[in-house]
């Protein structure tokens, strides 16, 4: 079985973990192929540029929609190596180009996209209204996508929305409406259900959960102190601020109590803003910018908490996972498959509405009861292991594609 699998890098969270470990399948019978940007640790099959490698505005704005060189070097290569599977896990910073060059050379391989987020039923990637601070499935389920121009939607302003608009336009024109895709992989039913709803004919959707990478460590568990954490992008849509002001009302009741806000975006000035403004500059501890791997376990495992306060679904939520490998109790809100994955693992609290009451009461709680909940992380990193892991991801990956190629 010869699988081409494709993305923009390998050195990375999320997309990229996923792709890495995608990549790691070591079997007789599957010959893997790799296409994405290469770095001086990482390297390809196939050498693909991304956007960022234009300095020069007018060509890195082409190249948003086309970069010529992946065009003709996954067309050559397919023409000259025909393959069974085409994994596609991300082609956004790769262009366009990737999309034509394999709707034109494909041949008889079967095309499988996996779904990492909401890019193929909404333009902006996020079903989130910045203007209006809310979810928006207005695309998704109504059409009229041209709507992201009218409205804005992408926050860095209208020349934005235009090219998210024009790129969402065409990436369906190139699939034909999405029917290239044989299989769509999606990491949790939550997102499954999202694309069968819309008003997009999906067909064969597959849920394969994301695989967990990280060991379990919970060595530290008697050094836990009165902390909370939060990792992951600085963005609106994240809702930190509001974990801010939770935070403020949980420190009434417990002085002892420290944040970390771990991470990187946009959104970090308003941050220290609020925390002054709560006169908590003592008491929360916020990243310069992404924190490396063992800086970062060097922050956070010591703590009893991570929230993700995120006010839109996540597609998976990884961190949550992470967080509970390293003996962190995750506090969510009671969407997306963030809610989905804390009910699978069986561990964690949700709480109902998104205002800092709701969420400082979950905090309080689990402050007071960490120790009474120490065998619940136990079992929580058994189901992990059971279900989550590298080595089930690989085998729902080869089953998928044995049953696409069938």
């Amino acid at each position: 079985m010869k699988v081409l699998s494709i993305a923009h890098s390998e050195v990375g969270g999320g997309i990229e973990t996923v792709f890495r470990v995608n990549n790691s399948i070591n079997r007789a019978d599957v010959k893997l192929i790799k296409a994405f940007r290469p770095t001086d640790k990482k390297s390809a099959d196939i050498n693909l540029k991304t956007i960022n490698d234009y300095k020069n505005p007018v060509k890195k704005l082409l190249a948003y929609f086309f970069i010529p060189s992946n065009y003709f070097k996954i067309s050559n290569f397919l023409k000259q190596n025909p393959v069974d599977i085409i994994h596609i896990h991300s082609n956004v910073s790769l262009s366009l180009s990737v999309l034509a060059a394999i709707k034109n050379n494909k041949g008889d391989a079967k095309v499988i996209n996996t779904s990492h987020g909401y890019g193929l039923i909404c333009p902006i990637y996020s079903c989130y209204n910045y203007k209006k601070k809310a979810q928006c499935y207005d695309c998704v389920f109504y059409g009229k996508e041209h709507r992201v121009i009218k409205n804005k939607c992408d926050k860095r302003g209208r020349i934005f929305s235009v090219l998210r608009f024009i790129d969402f336009f065409l990436r369906k024109k190139i699939s034909g409406n999405y029917n290239m895709f044989d299989y769509i992989i999606t990491p949790s039913e939550h997102l499954k259900k999202i694309l069968l709803k819309s008003r997009h004919n999906f067909k064969n959707i597959k849920v394969i959960p994301n695989p967990i990478e990280m060991e379990e460590n919970l060595s530290d568990l008697d050094s836990k102190q009165d902390k909370i954490s939060y990792v992951g992008r600085f963005s609106e849509e994240k809702n930190v601020g509001m974990l801010i002001d939770a935070f403020a009302l949980a420190k009434e009741k417990n002085p002892n109590l420290h944040l970390n806000i771990l991470g990187g975006g946009p959104e970090k000035d308003n941050y220290i803003k609020k925390i002054k403004e709560h006169n908590l500059q003592t008491s929360i501890f916020v990243s310069e910018k992404f924190l490396g791997r063992d800086e970062l376990l060097e922050k956070i495992t010591n703590s009893k908490i991570l929230v993700l306060p995120s006010a839109i679904p996540e597609t998976f939520g990884l961190v949550i996972f992470e967080g509970i490998r390293l003996g962190l109790i995750p506090i969510c809100l009671d969407i997306g498959a963030q809610s989905e994955n804390i009910k699978k693992i069986g561990l964690g609290l949700l709480y109902q509405r998104n205002d800092p009451e709701q969420l400082e009461l979950s905090i309080t709680k689990i402050i007071r009861n960490y120790d009474d909940e120490v065998h619940k992380i136990k079992e929580a990193n058994k189901k992990i292991d059971k279900n989550f892991s590298v080595g089930v991801y690989h085998q729902n990956i080869i089953e998928l594609y044995r049953n696409a190629i069938s």
